[in-house]
């Protein structure tokens, strides 16, 4: 995308996270001085090419991680999606659904403005989580960082109010089982802290969530105060 101001280009992605979320939507991101996707730019690809056959190819831990952002993907903007992720269809029977999805939400906002926001649930605390890992040498799948993301940023909401607590115990347990993650401990989250009040979404001093509204949908741009999310964690 920077190559003499960019060059055509095809995503040919082998891995799951790759399939069902990152090689759509045409953003580029480079980890700098231990800062996840510091620097980056929009590029789309001339073609996408998913082949799932690729899927047999990986580490469990690999098709673990991709699931995540199915998961999320489900969770923010597609019910359907979310049900047939609970009646453990394999993930190769998903990926073409949460790609169309995705797709379709960013051919909306490629720019990020507003509904691509969406996509966001789970990775602000879990891009903080990955950026902790990668500044103490331990560094994380990302889908695993989005699933620990996903299982706080669900608490958060439900502590706002905006899912009642049978669809926290869904959300939390379908991450907890398909990604085979823990949630962040007390520990961690007081290390991720410093992180998140860094995030660049961030406006007059409150961090900036996209968060789920109910199984299918969700809502951005929601602001929350750094005390209430350690409360809606731990009540503390």
């Amino acid at each position: 995308s920077t190559y003499m101001r960019g060059i055509d280009f095809v995503n040919i992605p082998t891995s799951l996270l790759g399939m069902a979320d990152a090689a759509i939507g045409g953003k580029t991101g480079i980890d700098f001085q231990l800062n996840k996707n510091y620097i980056g730019t929009y590029a789309l690809p001339e073609s996408i090419f998913i082949y799932p056959a690729f899927l047999k190819t990986l580490p469990h831990e690999e098709i673990l991680s991709g699931s995540a952002e199915i998961i999320k993907t489900g969770i923010i903007a597609n019910q359907s999606l979310f049900k047939r992720i609970l009646d453990n269809e394999p993930v190769e029977n998903l990926v073409r659904n949460a790609a169309e999805t995705k797709y379709e939400i960013v051919s909306k906002d490629l720019h990020d403005r507003g509904e691509r926001q969406l996509l966001n649930f789970g990775h602000t605390i879990g891009h903080a989580y990955e950026t902790y890992r990668l500044n103490i040498d331990k560094p994380i799948l990302h889908g695993f960082a989005v699933a620990k993301g996903m299982m706080a940023e669900a608490r958060i909401a439900f502590f706002l109010d905006m899912i009642n607590e049978e669809e926290l115990n869904l959300i939390i347990d379908c991450v907890a089982s398909h990604t085979q993650q823990s949630e962040l401990t007390t520990d961690e989250y007081d290390a991720i802290n410093p992180l998140l009040l860094l995030d660049k979404k961030n406006s007059h001093g409150d961090i900036i969530f996209s968060l789920p509204t109910a199984i299918g949908s969700g809502r951005t741009k929601v602001p929350v105060a750094s005390g209430a999310i350690k409360k809606s964690l731990y009540n503390a």
